[in-house]
C-alpha cells in the first residue's frame, strides 16, 4: 500500500504538470478547479504512457520510472505554473482526495485475479520491461500483438506492481464523481460525467479492473472524457481521443467524431492536431514492429515480411475474437460472421442487456428531442463498432457510460449529497470482501494485512509450468492452462509455428523473432 501511494504521488504529479502544459495549448473553459485537475492529470498520464510505448521500440523499459520525474521541469515555465494554480483543488477537496487514495491503495494492494492479467497483460509487461517491443513478438504469443501504452507504462514503473495506474485512475474517478455530486449548479456537461461515472465504477468493481493493469478501464475513461469535452473544448476533445487510442484501439471511434467537430468549430486546428498525431503514432509503429499490422488484429495494411504474422493469421484472430465475444466462449462449428443465432443467448446476459438498453434509451431520447448531440453520435458510433467487431461489455462500457450519462442527464435530477464516507466505505468493503473470498483459494498468495501488504502490493502468482518446447534453438515455456503469470519469457500457451526462430541468435531476444 505504501509503495502504491509513493508511486502515485510521483506519477500523478508528473502527469498533472504534463497535463497542465497541454491545457495551455488547448484550454478547458471550466470555472471549477476539480474539472481542470482531472483533465490535466488524465491527459498527462495518458500522454506519458504513449511516450513510454514509443520508447519500447528502441529499448527495454525496466528502470524507466525515474524518467517520469522529467516532466516536473515543465513547472519552470511561467504559463505552466499558472495552469497548475488554476487546476489546484482547494484544501477540502484535497483532503477528500487523500482519503480516497488511502482507501483505494489498500484495495489495489490486494491479490490480482483478473484472468487477462495472467493470460497476457502481465506477460507482455514482463516482456516490455526486459526487452522492449521486439520485431515479430506476436509470433510467439499472438496477444503480445495487442499493444497498449498502458501496459508499456506499467512495465516502465515496476513490472511486479501491476495495479499502479488503474488504482490511481479509480481514485480520481471516485473523487471527481463525489465533487460533481456535491456541486450545487451542475451543467449538462457535468451531468454527463455524473451519470456516466457509475457505469465505469460498476464495471471496474465487478471485473476488478482497478486491481489489474487492464487497459479497458483507462480506455473507457478516455471515451467518457472525450464525450464530456466535445462541446466544452473541441481541440481538447481531440487530444483526449488521441491519448485514449494508444491505450486500446477500441476507443478509436472517438477520434473521427472529435476531429469532425473540431473542423466545424471556429477553433484553430493545428494546436490540437499536431500533438494528437504525435501521440497516436507510437501504437501504429509498435504494432507494425511486433505483428506487421499497424491496426492489429485488423488485417488492414498488414505486411508479409518474415517478422509479421501475415494477413491470413490476422483475419483468423479477428474472427476468433468476434466469435468469442458473440458466443460467450462457446464457439459452435457452424458460426458465421453474418449469422445472428448468437443474439438470443448473448442479449440475456445482464451487462449485455445494459449495453443494448443504453443504446435504445439514447436513440429514443434523441428521437423525442429531435436532435442528436455530439456525445450521442460518439456513443452510438462506438457501440456499433463494438457490436460488429467484438460485442463484449468489457470493450463497450466506455460507450455505454456516454449513452447512459446523456440519457440520465435529460431525465434525472439528483439533489446534492455528501456521499464521501459512503464511497470510502464501499472501497474498503470491496477490499475486505475480496480478501476474505480469495484467502480460500489455494492458488492465491497469502497476505498479511498488518505486515507486507501495508508496504507493497500482494505478489502475483508464479504460474505453473507444463513443459518446455525446444525448436530451432528457441526454448518456449508452456504453462498449465492458458495463463503464464510470472513464468520466465518467452512463455506462450499456444503451439508455435514450426518455422519460428530467433532472427539473430547472436543478439538474442532483442533482435526479435522470424518465421
Amino acid at each position: 500500500m505504501l509503495l502504491l501511494l509513493l508511486v502515485w504521488i510521483l506519477v500523478g504529479t508528473a502527469a498533472w504538470v504534463t497535463g497542465a502544459a497541454l491545457l495551455r495549448l488547448c484550454p478547458i473553459p471550466s470555472s471549477e478547479p476539480e474539472d481542470r485537475f482531472l483533465a490535466a492529470v488524465c491527459l498527462g498520464l495518458f500522454s506519458l504512457a504513449s511516450l513510454t510505448l514509443a520508447a519500447s521500440i528502441i529499448t527495454h523499459l525496466s528502470g524507466l520510472l525515474p524518467a517520469f520525474a522529467a516532466p516536473l521541469l515543465l513547472a519552470l515555465i511561467p504559463s505552466v505554473r499558472r495552469s497548475l494554480c488554476d487546476s489546484s483543488p482547494s484544501r477540502g477537496p484535497l483532503l477528500l482526495l487523500a482519503a480516497i487514495l488511502l482507501a483505494t491503495a489498500l484495495n489495489s494492494s490486494g491479490p490480482v485475479t483478473h484472468h487477462d492479467t495472467g493470460l497476457y497483460h502481465y506477460p507482455l509487461i514482463h516482456w516490455l520491461a526486459g526487452f522492449g517491443a521486439v520485431p515479430g513478438l506476436a509470433l510467439v504469443h499472438y496477444r503480445f500483438g495487442f499493444s497498449s501504452s498502458w501496459l508499456a507504462a506499467s512495465a516502465a514503473m515496476d513490472a511486479s506492481a501491476t495495479t499502479i495506474l488503474n488504482g490511481l485512475l479509480f481514485a480520481l474517478i471516485v473523487f471527481h464523481f463525489l465533487r460533481l455530486l456535491a456541486r450545487p449548479n451542475r451543467t449538462a456537461h457535468d451531468s454527463l460525467l455524473l451519470y456516466g461515472y457509475p457505469v465505469i465504477l460498476l464495471a471496474s468493481l465487478v471485473y476488478r479492473l482497478h486491481v489489474s493493469p487492464s487497459p479497458n478501464l483507462p480506455a473507457a475513461l478516455g471515451i467518457l472524457l472525450t464525450a464530456w469535452l466535445l462541446r466544452l473544448s473541441p481541440p481538447l476533445a481531440l487530444l483526449a481521443a488521441a491519448v485514449a487510442f494508444p491505450v486500446k484501439s477500441s476507443s478509436a471511434a472517438a477520434i473521427p467524431v472529435a476531429l469532425f467537430l473540431l473542423v466545424r468549430s471556429q477553433h484553430r486546428i493545428l494546436p490540437a492536431l499536431i500533438p494528437a498525431a504525435l501521440i497516436t503514432a507510437p501504437l501504429l509503429l509498435v504494432n507494425l514492429q511486433t505483428s506487421g499490422c499497424p491496426l492489429f488484429p485488423s488485417s488492414l495494411a498488414c505486411s508479409e515480411n518474415t517478422t509479421a504474422v501475415g494477413r491470413q493469421v490476422a483475419e483468423t484472430i479477428t474472427w476468433e475474437t468476434t466469435a468469442w465475444a458473440r458466443y460467450l466462449d462457446r464457439l459452435p462449428s457452424h458460426a458465421r460472421f453474418f449469422s445472428l443465432d448468437w443474439l438470443p443467448r448473448w442479449i440475456i446476459q445482464p451487462f449485455n442487456l445494459l449495453f443494448v438498453a443504453a443504446i435504445a434509451a439514447a436513440k429514443l431520447t434523441c428521437w423525442r428531442r429531435k436532435s442528436i448531440p455530439a456525445p450521442v453520435v460518439l456513443g452510438l458510433l462506438g457501440s456499433a463498432y463494438i457490436f460488429i467487431a467484438a460485442p463484449d461489455f468489457r470493450f463497450a462500457f466506455g460507450y455505454t457510460a456516454v449513452l447512459v450519462g446523456y440519457t440520465a442527464s435529460i431525465h434525472l435530477r439528483l439533489a446534492p449529497r455528501r456521499l464521501a464516507p459512503l464511497a470510502i466505505a464501499l472501497i474498503l468493503t470491496d477490499a475486505a470482501a475480496h480478501e476474505a473470498f480469495y484467502r480460500r483459494l489455494p492458488e492465491i498468495p497469502r497476505t498479511n494485512l498488518t505486515g507486507r501488504r501495508l508496504l507493497v502490493p500482494t505478489p502475483l502468482r508464479d504460474g505453473v509450468l507444463s513443459r518446455i518446447s525446444e525448436q530451432n534453438g528457441l526454448h518456449l515455456r508452456i504453462p498449465v492452462g492458458d495463463q503464464c503469470w510470472h513464468l520466465a519469457q518467452p512463455c506462450t500457451p499456444y503451439a508455435a509455428a514450426p518455422s519460428l526462430r530467433l532472427c539473430d541468435p547472436g543478439q538474442g531476444f532483442r533482435a526479435g523473432f522470424c518465421r
